[in-house]
């Protein structure tokens, strides 16, 4: 006697069903290739009263959110009472005039912010730091450096807010590399020469972490799979007083690093820290924990499928979540991403019921471009600079009038918005 189910499996109308049901699935994945803003979280969300601000940051304490303003050449502090109100009020902090924004950080006590004093691009050195105080009434203080600032690499505070960690702006053997600047002298000396990236400081501020790349692997060939030469990467860790670095961990990897990340976390227990490989299936960051008592290592994958890491990745204060915009192609808008590490699971959002519709009314929309986020010490917000990328007519295109008219891209209005995160 045949069993219910093999039965059923011969029965025509239940082939048609499974049939329908497989091709109703099938339907359903290639609509959210097609269309990924269709399976993305829709965060609640809260528009800030400030149009055309970047590089929002969260204060240490979360009940502030700071913007650079390059229109209208000021800081803006977005001040609030808690993570689920909308914001309170505003603080408008002058910069001083042809001052264009770059990546910015906090104080630990939320009094200051230190920022680039860039003239030029981002792609240039800058001459030294602008000091911008909360307090409205405190003129911004310009610092130049020997060999200037990276303006594309953030600095790191000390946790006493005397002492600020920076990448020089210089590749030369006497200006370049790792450098520390002692506020209350003024004072800036050199600590380790090598291309660093994302200095940080311990809990306890005696030690700073960072990443390096070394060297060239010796006999490399170009490896075509991550389109790049491999290169030996290092975690070091160098006294704040001076001294003589030590690399704690080695690993090989290809040059590009995304700008404007947080590579390195420092914590009480452990040094969390990240590994960046690319290849044509999708790239992929390594989350690997360090323990500071010993040698021993964890490690945690997070794939990003067919995408790339764009920019703008940051830690949560305790660790645990990660945010990051990717993107699938240079020709298609970004996506926003945010990472449990714990879980290593990866979910993407974008903003929900609350957000402005300020699409431009000309054109068809191709989508969104998010702006270097920014996660809240706690990991439940994320403030982010968004745009609606448009395809309009070129009105200057008389060749094609046969093939239609040609198409160019486009930019909306840049909107400042604060997104509330799924929990877990």
């Amino acid at each position: 006697m045949k069993k219910p189910l093999l039965r059923l499996s011969h029965n025509p109308f239940f082939r048609i069903l499974v049939f329908a049901g497989l091709l109703l699935f099938g339907l359903r994945v290639w609509q959210s290739l097609q269309d990924p803003d269709r399976s993305a979280y829709k965060a609640p969300a809260i528009a800030l009263p400030h149009e055309m601000s970047d590089y929002l940051t969260f204060s240490p304490r979360g009940d502030a959110v700071a913007a650079c303003s390059e229109k209208d050449q000021v800081m803006i502090a977005f001040l609030r009472k808690g993570a689920t109100t909308s914001v309170q009020g505003t603080e408008t902090l002058p910069l001083p005039s042809g001052v264009h924004c770059a990546p910015f950080r906090w104080s630990p006590d939320g009094r200051s912010l230190v920022m680039p004093r860039v003239h030029g691009t981002v792609d240039e050195p800058a001459p030294g730091f602008l000091l911008i105080y909360a307090d409205a009434s405190r003129k911004v203080e310009s610092v130049p450096l020997p060999g200037g600032v990276d303006p594309g690499r953030m600095p790191a505070w000390s946790p006493d807010g005397r002492q600020i960690a920076y990448i020089a702006g210089q590749r030369t053997e006497k200006l370049g590399g790792l450098w520390l600047l002692d506020l209350p002298t003024r004072k800036a000396r050199q600590l380790v020469l090598g291309v660093i990236q994302s200095p940080e400081f311990t809990p306890e501020g005696d030690r700073i972490f960072f990443a390096e790349d070394t060297a060239l692997v010796k006999g490399a060939q170009y490896d075509a799979a991550m389109d790049d030469w491999p290169h030996i990467w290092g975690l070091g860790v160098v006294p704040a007083a001076g001294g003589k670095p030590v690399y704690m961990a080695k690993w090989r990897q290809g040059s590009l690093m995304p700008p404007n990340d947080q590579l390195v976390l420092p914590l009480k227990d452990r040094v969390r820290y990240l590994r960046y490989f690319r290849a044509p299936s999708g790239e992929r960051f390594e989350v690997w924990d360090l323990l500071r008592s010993g040698p021993t290592e964890r490690k945690m994958t997070l794939q990003l499928e067919p995408k790339q890491l764009n920019r703008g990745l940051r830690w949560s204060a305790d660790g645990t979540r990660l945010v990051f915009t990717t993107y699938r192609s240079a020709t298609l808008p970004n996506e926003l991403s945010l990472a449990n590490v714990e879980t290593q699971s990866v979910v993407r959002f974008m903003e929900g019921p609350g957000a402005p519709d300020d699409r431009p009314q000309m054109g068809t929309a191709v989508g969104r471009y998010y702006f270097d986020p920014s996660i809240s010490p706690d990991g439940s917000e994320v403030a982010v600079s968004r745009i609606w990328i448009t395809e309009v007519e070129n009105p200057s295109d008389h060749d094609h009038e046969d093939e239609g008219p040609e198409l160019q891209r486009a930019e909306g209005t840049l909107t400042p918005l604060l997104l509330r995160l799924p929990s877990g």
